[in-house]
C-alpha cells in the first residue's frame, strides 16, 4: 500500500485557503503533487514508474486523472428569509456560516438579490470576513451586483437569471440571450479581479457550447428539474444531467450541480457523475436543521457528498 500525501498551496487549493495535508491509501499507484515555480506538475507513478504527466496553470484546473473533489457548499439564503420572518438580528448568517464550515462544509453560497429578500448587504460583507473556505456570490449579471461583487472578490460568482415574481430561481440562464454581454463585459470584469465565473444552467448543449465560448470557468447544472421530476421521470432527467455534465468536461469546463437535492435525491446524481466539485444545497438542509440540528445536518451531507470522491479503477 502506498500514502498519497498532497500539499495544496495558493489557488490550487482555493477549496480550502492556506496549506494543509490531506492522505489516502491505495494500491499501486503514487500520486506526487509539487510545486515548481507557478506552474504545478501531478506526477503520476504505476507501481513507481512514471505514467503521466499533468500541467496546471496559475488557475485552479481540475485534474482529470482522479475525482477527489466532491464537496458541500451550503447556500444560508434561508438563514437570512428566517431572520427577514421577524425583522430582528436572529439567526444571524454569518454565524450560520460558520457553524456550517465547521460541520464539514467546504464553503458558503449566498444569493443577493434586486430585492434583498435573502441575504442583504451587510451579511455579504460579514460573510466575507468569516468564511474561511470558498465563497460564492450568486446573482443576476447587474452592474449593481458587479460593483458589489468586485468590491467582495469572492472567489466565485456564480451568474443566474433573476425574477421579482419568482420564489426561488426557476431554470437557468439561456445562454443565446446574455452571450455576446456575458462574454465582452461580465466574464472580463470578473477575471480583472481574480473572480472564477460560474453559469447556472439547465443541461442543454446550445447553452453548455455558449458558456464554453463566452470564457466562463464552469457551469453549475440547473438539478431542479431532476429534484422535482415524478419517479417515472427521474432516470431520464438523470441522464439529460449527465450528458450534459459529459459535454461541459469535454469543453474544459468545471461541473457544479445545485437545486433542489437532498438527502433522498442526491445519491443518484454522485453516482451518474462522479466528477462533480461544488454541490450546492441550502432549502433542504435548513428545513432538516429544524429537526436535527444545523451541525448535525451539515456533517451528514458533507460525509454523504465526500464519500463519493474516488481515485480512477477504485481505491
Amino acid at each position: 500500500m502506498y500514502t498519497l500525501y498532497t500539499a495544496l498551496y495558493g489557488n490550487f487549493a482555493r477549496i480550502n485557503p492556506g496549506v494543509f495535508l490531506r492522505h489516502y491509501h491505495f494500491s499501486y499507484r503514487l500520486l506526487l503533487n509539487s510545486i515548481i515555480g507557478s506552474k504545478r506538475k501531478l506526477y503520476t507513478f504505476e507501481c513507481g514508474k512514471l505514467s503521466g504527466v499533468r500541467i496546471f496553470g496559475p488557475k485552479f484546473i481540475p485534474s482529470n486523472l482522479y475525482s477527489d473533489n466532491m464537496q458541500l457548499l451550503v447556500n444560508i439564503d434561508h438563514i437570512a428569509t428566517l431572520r427577514n420572518a421577524r425583522g430582528e438580528g436572529v439567526p444571524n448568517p454569518a454565524e450560520a456560516a460558520q457553524v456550517c464550515e465547521q460541520f464539514g462544509a467546504r464553503g458558503i453560497v449566498f444569493h443577493l438579490r434586486e430585492d434583498r429578500r435573502h441575504v442583504n448587504d451587510e451579511d455579504v460583507v460579514r460573510l466575507k470576513k468569516v468564511v474561511q473556505g470558498k465563497l460564492v456570490f450568486e446573482m443576476a449579471a447587474t452592474e449593481e451586483m458587479l460593483e458589489i461583487c468586485t468590491n467582495t472578490e469572492p472567489q466565485i460568482s456564480t451568474l443566474v437569471p433573476e425574477s421579482r415574481e419568482e420564489l426561488t430561481t426557476e431554470g437557468g440562464l439561456k445562454m443565446k440571450k446574455v452571450a455576446d454581454h456575458f462574454g465582452s463585459h461580465v466574464i472580463p470584469r470578473l477575471r480583472t479581479f481574480d473572480i472564477e465565473s460560474s453559469l447556472f444552467v439547465d443541461p442543454v448543449e446550445e447553452d453548455i457550447r455558449l458558456a464554453a465560448e463566452v470564457g466562463a470557468d464552469a457551469v453549475e447544472l440547473h438539478t431542479g428539474t431532476y429534484a422535482n421530476a415524478n419517479p417515472d421521470d427521474k432516470q431520464d432527467e438523470l441522464a439529460r444531467l449527465k450528458e450534459g455534465a459529459d459535454l461541459a468536461r469535454s469543453l474544459g469546463l468545471k461541473v457544479n450541480a445545485g437545486h433542489g437535492l437532498n438527502f433522498f435525491n442526491i445519491t443518484p446524481l454522485l453516482k451518474a457523475i462522479p466528477y462533480l466539485e461544488d454541490i450546492s444545497i441550502g432549502h433542504a438542509l435548513i428545513s432538516d436543521a429544524v429537526f436535527n440540528g444545523l451541525g448535525n445536518t451539515i456533517r451528514r451531507m458533507a460525509k454523504l457528498i465526500e464519500s463519493h470522491n474516488t481515485f480512477p479503477n477504485g481505491t
